[in-house]
């Protein structure tokens, strides 16, 4: 009974890492997309001032 109580512990314990894993992995992912899109209209902002 005592295995069972801990194999459930550590199961729950396993999906938690695994959910907070990927949730932090998906705000990193989106910061990373973020910035591109922020350093790629920066550019061409720039490039449009510079020429006109």
């Amino acid at each position: 009974m005592n295995a069972i109580q801990e194999f459930c512990r550590e199961l729950c314990l396993d999906v938690l890492a695994a959910v907070k894993g990927f949730i932090y992995g998906f705000i990193v992912f989106a910061l990373t997309i973020g910035m591109i899109g922020v350093m790629i209209y920066l550019f061409l902002y720039m490039k449009n001032v510079i020429l006109t």
